[in-house]
């Protein structure tokens, strides 16, 4: 039994690697739900440079607990086959050279069949690392899974966006799943402006819960962040506002705490239109 007066220390760090090894199997699970309703020939088909097929997704998100989990910290851990770390890297260059993305549909090995025994593969070492793992490195593996996860659930948004891509090609219009209501019908509020007072606001997230690095850029940079643009376009390019967009990203989780953005006194935004704001990946 060891010492037990060492065993109240080990039980919150048990307790949350066993919820953290129950959410990793759900988050999992619904990547391979998404994906359930396609047929073998839907999983391979990159429709556009920005569409991934549905395999690579799958394998991708596999990739990452492989690369920066298993690898470095799950001793014995053998990859099942080493050029799938090429092959389903996205864009991490200082990890290795990224297949190009614009040919993620030329590849049709791995089959379907291979990507998912990779998954489960990957899938199985995850069960065992998180159920004893180093306890030297206990919290920056949470820390990585906890990364891991979030990534998995963006892409399962990409999934969605480019299996919709996928099917809409198809003259014979097939159907992602005809078993859904349809959703009521709704009619767009009317455009009008709105007056609110100028100033410097404090926008963003300010807990100590998950925020993406990628969501701490700042509105008014000229560069974008990895799923938003720095400015919103309205439909037909209604308007444009800087304090429009700051809302929005701040939302979304965007932005961080103690960033800020200044608006001009007097500053107007429309609402009642549908505002755009297409994904990067």
């Amino acid at each position: 039994m060891g010492n037990l007066a060492q065993q109240p220390k080990q039980q919150p760090a048990l307790a949350e690697m066993d919820h953290l090894l129950r959410r990793f199997q759900q988050v999992r699970a619904t990547s391979e739900a998404i994906c359930a309703p396609l047929q073998v020939e839907d999983y391979v088909i990159q429709s556009m440079p920005d569409v991934s097929p549905p395999k690579w997704h799958l394998a991708h998100i596999s990739w990452f607990f492989e690369a920066f989990l298993l690898k470095p910290y799950q001793s014995g851990y053998k990859p099942l086959n080493a050029a799938y770390d090429h092959l389903f890297n996205s864009y991490y260059e200082t990890h290795s050279t990224p297949f190009p993305r614009v040919q993620r549909g030329l590849i049709s090995r791995p089959g379907v069949d291979d990507v998912y025994r990779f998954r489960h593969h990957v899938d199985r070492a995850m069960a065992e690392l998180l159920v004893n793992p180093p306890q030297e490195h206990a919290a920056e593996i949470v820390r990585r899974v906890e990364l891991g996860l979030q990534h998995e659930q963006q892409h399962q948004e990409l999934l969605l966006m480019d299996i919709k891509h996928i099917l809409a090609q198809n003259p014979l219009h097939p159907v992602y799943r005809d078993d859904l209501k349809a959703p009521p019908a709704l009619q767009s509020e009317r455009l009008r402006w709105h007056d609110y007072a100028g100033g410097v606001h404090h926008i963003g997230h300010a807990g100590n819960g998950f925020a993406s690095i990628a969501r701490r850029r700042g509105i008014g940079s000229s560069s974008r962040t990895s799923s938003w643009p720095t400015d919103w376009s309205a439909t037909a390019n209604t308007c444009r506002s800087l304090p429009t967009a700051a809302t929005r990203a701040a939302s979304s989780g965007c932005l961080t705490a103690g960033h800020t953005f200044a608006s001009m006194a007097g500053t107007r935004r429309c609402t009642g239109t549908a505002m755009t704001a297409p994904g990067m990946k």
